[in-house]
């Protein structure tokens, strides 16, 4: 809930920027913007999901923005049940 002192943007980016937190961005295999994303999504699983990534999962899934990566990791360690759950 918003106070009236302080508007909404939703052109003001909610991140001001990415340092990495802990991966060297320079040295991955993902464009920043991807890293950026992984990081803002999952934090510190972010270098573990990319560790256990087999070199074709770090591909995008077709018409979406996260990578079959992504997918095996929720799939294991994100209590998926049903294919909803993805």
């Amino acid at each position: 809930v918003l106070d009236g002192r302080h508007k909404f943007d939703p052109n003001h980016p909610l991140f001001e920027s990415c340092d990495g937190q802990g991966w060297d961005l320079a040295e991955s295999t993902l464009d920043p913007a991807s890293a950026c994303r992984l990081i803002g999504r999952y934090g510190a699983d972010s270098t573990r999901i990319m560790d256990a990534a087999l070199p074709d999962e770090q591909n995008t899934i077709e018409n979406t923005d996260y990578m079959w990566a992504e997918l095996r990791w929720a799939a294991r360690d994100e209590g998926v049940v049903h294919l909803d759950d993805l």
